[in-house]
């Protein structure tokens, strides 16, 4: 959808790139010089416009492959597979071959959970994702929402999945302030 509105909403590509690079070339003069795009492919990743501000920027950026899993009821938007080893492989694919025909590789992997426990289709991603990781060593970076301890209900199925909790992120962990959540989940590795 954003992509196809640039013209109306930033004047068109040309004008959101140069935008775009602009502001990265802020990030690069203070310093930081690799930024992590979570961007999956459903939620409208564009791979050749992270390369074109990454060159123009000076700026790394390291694509994500995944999925969202806030179900993609958006026209032309399909999951590549709806199981487990279906899912991983897509992945794995974006990971080892590159994304959308390209030779641009994924560097990490982005599963989105939404509630404190996973849905049944959330759980098959979170599956692919850990096995995945497992079979190329890219980390996995999961959208959880803390406030309800979801890092509890996550970890026992990336266990179950022989994940190396050192390649795990439960991102948004900041939107708690628990410290016994956090506690239970550092010691879980």
């Amino acid at each position: 959808y954003y992509l196809r509105n640039w013209n109306r909403y930033w004047g068109g590509r040309a004008e959101f790139v140069a935008r775009t690079v602009e502001k990265l070339q802020v990030v690069r003069a203070a310093g930081i010089g690799t930024i992590v795009d979570l961007t999956t492919y459903d939620v409208f990743r564009d791979i050749g416009f992270l390369e074109e501000i990454s060159r123009k920027s000076g700026l790394h950026l390291i694509a994500a492959t995944g999925q969202r899993f806030f179900p993609p009821n958006v026209a032309g938007v399909t999951m590549p597979a709806r199981t487990i080893e279906g899912l991983a492989a897509f992945f794995i694919r974006e990971i080892r071959e590159g994304i959308d025909g390209t030779a641009i590789k994924a560097g990490v992997i982005k599963i989105g959970i939404i509630a404190g426990k996973p849905t049944p289709l959330e759980e098959t991603g979170l599956r692919a994702g850990a096995r995945a990781s497992k079979a190329t060593g890219a980390p996995i970076r999961i959208h959880t929402h803390a406030a309800d301890r979801a890092g509890d209900n996550l970890a026992p199925i990336l266990e179950s999945e022989g994940i190396d909790p050192a390649r795990v992120s439960f991102d948004h962990s900041d939107d708690s302030g628990d410290m016994d959540y956090f506690s239970g989940l550092v010691k879980r590795g």
